[in-house]
């Protein structure tokens, strides 16, 4: 009977330190009560104050009692607690995900999981296993052409810009659009947030503006300033963010699908039969030893500076008119060359 009295506080106590927030939350006794009986654990409140005193002194637990009801976290510098431990794969995941995708996530989520990266990294440094701390160092995400610097965004803007999305909430700004001048006042906008897209460093915000219906893309970095709205984000009814990019919006449509047809050196013909750029691609060779290749593809922006990058490893045949246009803008090129 002993024995089951003591696993019982065991476990109601490892319940209960589950349920105290990281500072600058906090929890008081009376609510640590009530979460307690939803896990089954009937408790009155004055053993749960004995068992918080009792726990604070092998646990970074700190009680505010400058006004009643005393409110209860586990300090924001104490280590994270977890039963059972991280295990090493675990620890390269996080470490990983540190990397590479923090990034991308709300500030409120990263602080939330800063003290998982930090027992990750303990976890890597005492592993037995001297592969694992190394493979974090042997993994690199890169993209074509010169390294760009990531553009300045000042820190409010994105703790705003992330919560807004996360809460579907609107929030206002200034922002300088990239076709208006440099030392032009920016512009206020009203936001309702639908999604983030991230390419080639730069964080685009993709949005509607007030309560018209159309989606815009709006730079983190040219805006100013941000601060939230009590106001729910305007609906975009079947709006679909991976479906959005698929429709080659970032890609900035010039206009609907073609029948591209190129002829291509085989050094970039391999290239290109590697990494399909569509579905429907077909290619064959050549008198001339080079390739030809065909595919339908969205005519867009994106798709002339992608050809235009090949130089004479590509000539264009079809259609005809992206032929041409392309044919003055290499022939313009040459002669700033000449």
């Amino acid at each position: 009977m002993d024995n089951k009295v003591g696993h019982d506080t065991l476990l109601r106590q490892w319940t209960m330190l589950s349920l105290i927030p990281r500072e600058p939350q906090s929890i008081t006794a009376s609510e640590l009560v009530e979460r307690l009986k939803t896990a089954n654990f009937e408790v009155t409140k004055r053993t749960v104050e004995r068992d918080l005193e009792r726990l604070s002194d092998p646990f970074p637990l700190q009680c505010e009692d400058s006004s009643k009801p005393y409110r209860w976290s586990w300090m924001k510098s104490g280590a994270m607690l977890t039963i059972p431990g991280i295990d090493p794969p675990t620890a390269l995941t996080f470490r990983l995900v540190d990397l590479f995708i923090t990034p991308l996530l709300p500030p409120s989520v990263r602080q939330h999981l800063a003290h998982h990266f930090d027992a990750a990294r303990r976890v890597l440094e005492h592993t037995r296993d001297p592969k694992l701390p190394a493979w974090s160092e042997r993994v690199l995400v890169i993209g074509r052409g010169p390294q760009l610097q990531p553009p300045e965004i000042p820190e409010v803007v994105t703790q705003v810009v992330y919560d807004a999305l996360l809460r579907q909430q609107r929030f206002r700004t200034h922002y300088r659009p990239r076709k208006v001048e440099m030392d032009a006042e920016p512009r206020e906008y009203e936001v309702s947030p639908l999604g983030l897209v991230v390419r080639d460093q730069v964080i685009y915000l993709v949005c509607t503006l007030f309560d018209y219906e159309d989606i815009r893309q709006l730079a983190l970095h040219r805006m100013s300033d941000a601060e939230l709205v009590d106001k729910p984000a305007a609906p975009a009814e079947g709006f679909d963010l991976r479906e959005y990019v698929k429709q080659g919006h970032f890609d900035y449509p010039v206009g609907g699908e073609i029948e591209l047809e190129m002829a291509v050196a085989p050094d970039v013909a391999r290239h290109m039969i590697e990494t399909p750029v569509s579905e429907n691609q077909t290619h064959t060779d050549l008198e001339d030893g080079r390739i030809l290749i065909k595919a339908t593809v969205l005519d867009t922006a994106q798709l002339r500076w992608w050809l235009m990058s090949f130089g004479a490893g590509v000539e264009v045949r079809k259609p005809a008119a992206l032929r041409e246009e392309l044919s003055k803008k290499l022939q313009d090129a040459a002669e700033l060359y000449s």
